[in-house]
């Protein structure tokens, strides 16, 4: 009788251990997937603030000076100028 015990309790135990085991599988899943959504969050946020900072640009005259940024002057004009040097 209590040989039938210890293979029932053994028994419980390593199905409560499949289980655990499929668990954290799951769970290494869900957070492989999280990152992911927060990746492409990010980019999609990085993207929406460079769309909003391009239109901000394109309302501004050509060759008149525009806000500081970072401590560097920008102006609109058709070549881009960082720092005084002519960027293409």
């Amino acid at each position: 009788m209590r040989a039938a015990r210890l293979i029932g309790v053994s028994t419980t135990f390593a199905a409560r251990q499949e289980d655990l085991d499929q668990t954290q599988q799951e769970v290494v899943r869900m957070i492989a997937r999280l990152r992911q959504v927060a990746t492409r969050a990010e980019a999609a946020s990085d993207l929406a603030e460079a769309e909003v900072a391009l239109r901000s640009l394109s309302r501004i005259p050509a060759g008149k000076a525009m806000p500081r940024c970072k401590g560097r002057l920008w102006l609109a004009s058709p070549t881009l100028l960082v720092d005084g040097v002519s960027v293409k």
